[in-house]
Order: structure tokens, then C-alpha cells, then sequence
């Protein structure tokens, strides 16, 4: 389970709702399940979202998926995002 303030556990308020006490964190494998409990001793709420593999970013929620695109595609949309918009172009 995502932690979240609300109780609204709607796709798109977990996959893009940003607060300043949100953020996500990239491990390996093997140092998740270290990182979660000294999360959890600190009394920080944490949890697994899910794996990296392969070269698809894939979400689902209830069953269904909500997002399944190339990882490429995934990246160059995020980083362009922003000088697109200033520059006015799609």
C-alpha cells in the first residue's frame, strides 16, 4: 500500500500526487527489505512499489493496468516535458 494522508486511493492521485514528505527511492533488490524496516524503526511510513525489469514502465491498480509504455519513451517524455513547455511546442 502506497502511505498516503487521504483516504482517496484513486490511480491518478497515487501516480502523480506530489507533497514535500512523498518521494521515491531507487535500491537494489537485496537492500529493500534493510532500507524498509529502518524506515519503519524511524517511524517513516514506506513502502514497495514495485521492481524495474525489463524495458517496459508498467502500472496497474485493482487489477487493470493503468500504464504500460517503453521505458525510452517514459524517460524522454520526463525530461523534455519542461522545455517543451517553455518553448510552447507539443
Amino acid at each position: 500500500t502506497i502511505p498516503t494522508v487521504s483516504k482517496r486511493r484513486i490511480p491518478d492521485v497515487m501516480l502523480f500526487s506530489e507533497t514535500p514528505s512523498r518521494f521515491v527511492l531507487e535500491v537494489k533488490p537485496e537492500d529493500s527489505p534493510r532500507i524498509l524496516r529502518t524506515l519503519k524503526i524511524s517511524k517513516h511510513p514506506a513502502a514497495k512499489l514495485g521492481r524495474v525489469q525489463g524495458d517496459n514502465l508498467g502500472f496497474q491498480f485493482r487489477g487493470k493496468t493503468l500504464i504500460n509504455i517503453p521505458v525510452s519513451q517514459a524517460s524522454e517524455t520526463w525530461s523534455q516535458t519542461i522545455p517543451r513547455t517553455m518553448e510552447g511546442t507539443p
